[in-house]
């Protein structure tokens, strides 16, 4: 028969034995638990089902995340495609995408160039009558419904005194515009847009200096 003195020795050391040999195995159990996580997290990731296409993948995953949550974040716009707005929030909507607005609008804007190579006389180029421009643009009052803008080099630098005519629908370039008459044709004809609050045709001498410098 066994005393229990003769039991002390060797019970400890069937406690450590056991211990030992169950650590090895617990350390290989956690990397299953965590592929097991892995596989968790790549069905739940499944469920979504989002389509092929990248742009439809972006809103399906905004409009899956959007009714996860209680309540959508202040100013989103990742429910534009399923909600119908009132008046009041359309409004603020617009004012979102195009938080930058200006009061003082105009039909169009002239700008002249005397840059590297424009109105450069010293270098054989023709005079750009700048102080004269400006006089007449704030005598006839054009500056609030045409901008005069004299600019620096809009290029192209092979071809003279560059004048740009932009407004709401197209650009017009206009290049070698030589005379003076020419600069007194555009002020005229500025004169007659603010007139008629719309920017009217280029008369046919002007519209002969006509360029596209990206063709």
């Amino acid at each position: 028969m066994v005393g229990v003195h003769d039991m002390e020795p060797y019970v400890p050391v069937q406690n450590f034995r056991h211990q030992r040999i169950e650590r090895t195995p617990a350390c290989g159990n956690r990397v299953q638990d965590f592929r097991a996580i892995s596989l968790s997290f790549n069905s739940v990731l499944d469920g979504f089902n989002l389509p092929a296409y990248s742009a439809d993948t972006i809103e399906h995953f905004l409009f899956v995340s959007k009714y996860m949550s209680q309540e959508p974040p202040p100013n989103s716009l990742d429910s534009i495609p399923h909600m119908v707005y009132t008046s009041e929030e359309f409004s603020l909507l617009i004012e979102i995408c195009h938080p930058v607005t200006t009061k003082r609008l105009v039909i169009g804007q002239v700008s002249v160039c005397i840059g590297c190579c424009c109105g450069q006389t010293d270098r054989g180029k023709p005079a750009v009558p700048v102080d004269w421009l400006k006089a007449e643009w704030r005598r006839r009052g054009l500056l609030k419904n045409i901008q005069l803008t004299i600019s620096g080099c809009l290029g192209p630098c092979d071809v003279p005194n560059i004048v740009l005519i932009a407004t709401a629908g197209e650009n017009v370039w206009l290049g070698n515009v030589d005379r003076f008459e020419y600069y007194r044709e555009i002020v005229e004809w500025a004169t007659l847009s603010k007139a008629a609050g719309r920017m009217l045709p280029l008369s046919r001498d002007l519209l002969g200096h006509r360029l596209d410098p990206f063709k």
